[in-house]
């Protein structure tokens, strides 16, 4: 396994009628520029993740995603708790990400899960994307947020979280 790291992904925060013309309109803007990352596993599809989509009801998810004139990308839901896990599939997501890179603030971003998360997913052909980032501070804009805060540890951090995504892939 490799990890590849690309300058530009796209993530739109959206309401459900408008995806279909932001995801054309975006392709038509960027679907040539080389920093676009393309699945090479699903055609070569940009790929396309959905902020808070698990707020939309998956039945409207469903009608979209199944409809042949969508766009051509490759569509992940975002997934904060076990149940969208169901709920993705049904709505027949091409795959989910997890957003939140803080081991333990959601069972998405929650590293023990990620062996569960994977193997559902190989099960399904659903692509996993799991986040990760070199740390988390929010407290200067969300005070409340103490809970959540993971020092980065001159790295530490980030390479424990790089660790766990490299055990998930071994498996």
């Amino acid at each position: 396994m490799y990890f590849m790291f690309h300058i530009l992904h796209i993530c739109i925060h959206h309401l459900l009628p408008q995806l279909r013309e932001d995801a054309l309109f975006l392709l038509g803007l960027y679907g040539d520029h080389p920093g676009l990352y393309r699945d090479t596993a699903r055609g070569n599809k940009p790929v396309l993740y959905v902020y808070d989509s698990y707020r939309t009801p998956p039945e409207q998810w469903r009608e979209l995603l199944a409809d042949p004139r969508r766009p051509p990308w490759v569509y992940l839901g975002l997934l904060v708790e076990e149940k969208h896990l169901a709920e993705i599939e049904f709505a027949g997501w091409d795959g989910f990400y997890t957003y939140f890179s803080v081991d333990g603030f959601t069972f998405g971003s929650t590293r023990a899960n990620w062996p569960r998360i994977a193997d559902f997913a190989a099960r399904k052909r659903l692509s996993f994307v799991p986040c990760l980032g070199p740390g988390y501070i929010d407290t200067a804009i969300r005070p409340w947020n103490h809970a959540n805060t993971r020092p980065r540890d001159e790295g530490a951090y980030f390479r424990d979280v790089f660790r766990a995504l490299q055990q998930i892939q071994a498996s």
